[in-house]
């Protein structure tokens, strides 16, 4: 049994890779419950894309004499060239999200050929990646995320609030709460619409991820495809390219 793992800012995802296909086992809050999910699977080897170094090590620790541990870099061996002026800073979810909207167009039949590649993760930051028609990923844009932002604004001003889902609006805000999501969503979408205008020229096929889809996939006017577990998915490809 082969384990992936998507080490995030909030939380863990896992699967299982089965065949060429990635199959969801669980998203843990806490170490511990991880570490009891893998000592019960007892999995063959574990591939681990992370954002947390700590975690990774912990993992590396934990697992030793267990399973195999392979931890993802900017050095795996993934499908395009890294063109990244400082790839030894580039978080491996950033790459593996890459990887995963490649395997996945792959698989699909979806043409990408003289095409830019953009995938969008919208987590606890929104991150913009930008893969150009050479199959080099050159970068993007690396925000806030939604729930960030608003909590920015609730930790350091004395009294604005939280909001629920009906705060997010893109017209202007008529009362506390749709006036934050207002400006919230509003720094979302033009960021992306603003990024995507300009990377869109002459073709580009956009994949959107992350948590915080739930609430923005109302409010995004371009065409994207929508895959929850891009990046595990590319953690799935990087082992099936490196066995």
């Amino acid at each position: 049994m082969i384990i992936l793992l998507d080490i995030g800012n909030s939380r863990v995802k896992m699967a299982e890779l089965k065949g060429e296909g990635v199959v969801q086992q669980g998203i843990f809050d806490n170490p511990e419950e991880l570490f009891e999910a893998i000592d019960r699977y007892k999995p063959e080897s574990i591939w681990v894309s992370s954002v947390v170094p700590d975690y990774s090590k912990t993992i590396k620790e934990r697992c030793s004499g267990k399973a195999g541990v392979n931890l993802i870099s900017h050095r795996s061996n993934f499908s395009f060239r890294i063109a990244y002026r400082t790839p030894e800073t580039l978080g491996t979810d950033r790459l593996c999200g890459m990887e995963g909207a490649l395997f996945y167009a792959e698989r699909k039949g979806i043409s990408i050929e003289n095409k830019r590649v953009v995938t969008i993760d919208l987590g606890t930051a929104t991150t913009i990646n930008i893969m150009n028609e050479r199959r080099e990923f050159t970068g993007g844009t690396i925000s806030p995320g939604v729930f960030t932002m608003i909590g920015s604004l609730t930790t350091n001003t004395a009294q604005l609030p939280g909001i629920s889902d009906r705060g997010f609006i893109l017209e202007t805000g008529y009362d506390t709460e749709t006036c934050i999501g207002s400006g919230v969503l509003n720094s979302q979408i033009g960021l992306i619409e603003k990024v995507l205008g300009s990377v869109s020229k002459g073709g580009a096929v956009v994949f959107v991820t992350g948590g915080n889809y739930l609430y923005l996939h109302r409010f995004l006017r371009f065409e994207h495809i929508h895959v929850p577990d891009l990046i595990l998915r590319g953690v799935g490809a990087l082992c099936i390219r490196t066995l």
